[in-house]
């Protein structure tokens, strides 16, 4: 027997057999641990400072005649103050606080205010100041707001008292203008 040799041919690149060899376990580790991933998003709201100021209720004396002379008032300034339901650092200042107030014919009644006949509740507690000066620094609680008041009767001692006096008054019906302006520190 004649035998013939036979020939093998080999691969002589060992790229395709070095490719599987590198693809099998990537294949079979991505099969095997699954991941995902989601986002949120972080925010915040910035609120602007708000405050309202509203008259809620006149500054009277009442109806008398020229010969009482000196009264005193009967309801108190009120205003009403909200800061937007939150708490605030307040100023408040009588921006106008007239020391007269007149019929538009030209007489006048004149006013005194007492020394601390300007109330405004701070942080839990109601300060009594002069009117002309105001209250710097008033904490506010973020509630619906607190009434400021000019006039308002807490000690009864005099102080709180705001007097017009109607000596040689014409009759007629006076009037003059308040303004609270309250600034958030």
């Amino acid at each position: 027997m004649n035998a013939t040799p036979t020939t093998r041919t080999r691969l002589s690149t060992p790229f395709p057999l070095a490719l599987v060899c590198l693809l099998v376990p990537t294949l079979a580790s991505d099969a095997s641990a699954q991941s995902d991933a989601a986002t949120v998003s972080a925010t915040v709201t910035v609120q602007t400072n708000v405050i309202t100021v509203a008259g809620i209720q006149d500054l009277s004396f009442g109806t008398h005649f020229a010969s009482v002379g000196i009264v005193t008032h009967e309801l108190p300034a009120v205003w009403q103050v909200e800061t937007g339901g939150f708490a605030q650092n307040v100023d408040f200042v009588l921006t106008q606080l007239p020391s007269v107030l007149d019929n538009g014919e030209g007489d006048v009644v004149p006013l005194n205010y007492g020394p601390k006949s300007f109330a405004v509740p701070c942080g839990g507690v109601t300060i009594q100041a002069d009117p002309a000066v105001g209250v710097q620094d008033c904490f506010l609680e973020p509630t619906l707001g607190p009434n400021v008041f000019l006039g308002l009767v807490i000690a009864d001692d005099g102080t709180e008292l705001i007097e017009a006096d109607l000596s040689g008054a014409t009759g007629g019906t006076y009037t003059g203008t308040l303004e609270l302006t309250a600034t958030l520190d």
